[in-house]
């Protein structure tokens, strides 16, 4: 198949990645893949980064992975040309729009074009802003499935957007299990390697600093942890602000750490590219986000075999099942949080068994392959498929 994914997006985050790993695949199974991205962009130095170092995205010297990147926000007429004349060009069978702004420029690039593409578009982060108005109508008219991670989403694409319910399908998200099952993996190795403390329990959270991220609870929680417990129980945050923007609070999480006179318990390690490898270094994951659409982290989290805490928010709690494959807490509340870190902490039989159970359902039911197997079935219109099992 002649595939367009279109991802054009300034940030790295879990969105990101995921359009840039499907687009790899798509190429591998030998689809045709354009990537539309942003120029300038994270995801376009990845993308190319990745070609360069593949042996899979060329077919008897054809180039079967194109990028194709623009810049909308500050050449939108330039852009939207360029799309234009590539539609036209390639006449492709599918168009997979992964941005609801990207929507606005492929509609008009394609207007008056001799294509009859399967136009889909997946909503990563379960917007809640209404979207029945006469404009939005007139842009969702082509599209011929929405996809949602979970069910909350799809109960919200449904409520905000003119699309009928037959044409909104849950398919939920895969990771490469591969990347966090790897066994040979050091422990003591890795925590050297990363500047962390070789003996204790470390009690790590992942993510884009950002307030709504929930750093700052997962801080407090620590401090309660600390000065309750005298074991050698250290923290970690991976992650970093997006450019320009939450430094500040990047700044105030830091001065939270140095003011309590946590620096020997507490680390940052910023942003980090191996997360299997960072993952490895940890005992037990905490997801403290306020409200997130899925959490791919979580996934991975559970697949390396960690017992994993996350807030009863948004799409974690149909990852989650509370007490038997991770333990859920009330979002923005750092006494519940820490409560479920003890909880953990003071029964390690407890705690291997959530990890046993995580990690079980994540290989039954989160694999890549099995979600690319499905992403591929519907882009033939095929909807027999079910996710979980």
């Amino acid at each position: 198949m002649k595939i367009f994914e279109v991802c054009i997006s300034s940030i790295w985050g879990g969105l990101e990645i995921y359009s840039n790993n499907l687009a790899f695949a798509l190429a591998k199974h030998g689809h045709n893949v354009f990537f539309v991205v942003q120029e300038g962009s994270k995801l376009e130095y990845e993308i190319k980064e990745r070609m360069k170092l593949s042996l899979h995205t060329k077919n008897r010297n054809k180039t079967l992975l194109n990028v194709i990147s623009v810049n909308p926000s500050k050449f939108y007429f330039k852009a939207l040309i360029k799309l234009r004349d590539m539609l036209k060009k390639i006449n492709p069978d599918i168009i997979h729009i992964h941005v609801s702004s990207n929507l606005w420029l492929v509609r008009i690039a394609s207007l008056g074009l001799e294509i009859k593409p399967k136009i889909i578009f997946t909503d990563h982060v379960a917007s809640i802003y209404p979207k029945k108005d006469i404009l939005h109508r007139w842009l969702f008219k082509k599209i011929t499935y929405g996809v949602s991670t979970t069910e909350r989403g799809k109960k919200l694409m449904l409520k905000y957007t003119p699309l009928q319910e037959n044409k909104i399908i849950v398919l939920s998200y895969g990771i490469d299990t591969e990347k966090f099952l790897n066994k040979k993996r050091c422990k003591v190795f890795l925590r050297k390697k990363y500047n962390l403390p070789l003996d204790g329990i470390i009690i790590g959270n992942v993510s884009r600093i950002d307030p709504k991220k929930g750093q700052m609870e997962f801080l407090k929680a620590a401090e309660i942890i600390i000065k309750e417990r005298k074991e050698n129980i250290y923290f970690v945050i991976v992650g970093g602000s997006e450019p320009g923007k939450n430094t500040e609070y990047e700044m105030k999480l830091k001065d939270f750490v140095k003011n309590k006179e946590l620096l020997n318990k507490i680390f940052f390690l910023g942003h980090q590219e191996n997360i299997p490898e960072i993952l490895a270094c940890l005992d037990i994951f905490v997801f403290s986000s306020y409200s997130e659409a899925f959490g791919l982290v979580v996934l991975e989290s559970q697949c390396a075999g960690l017992p994993v805490i996350a807030t009863n928010s948004g799409g974690i709690p149909e990852i989650i099942k509370n007490g038997e494959t991770g333990l859920l807490v009330k979002p923005k509340n750092e006494i519940e949080l820490s409560e479920a870190i003890k909880k953990l902490l003071s029964d390690e039989r407890y705690r291997n068994k959530i990890s046993i159970k995580g990690q079980e359902n994540v290989l039954r039911n989160y694999t890549f392959e099995k979600h690319l197997f499905n992403i591929e079935k519907l882009y033939r219109g095929d909807l027999s498929f079910k996710f979980k099992t």
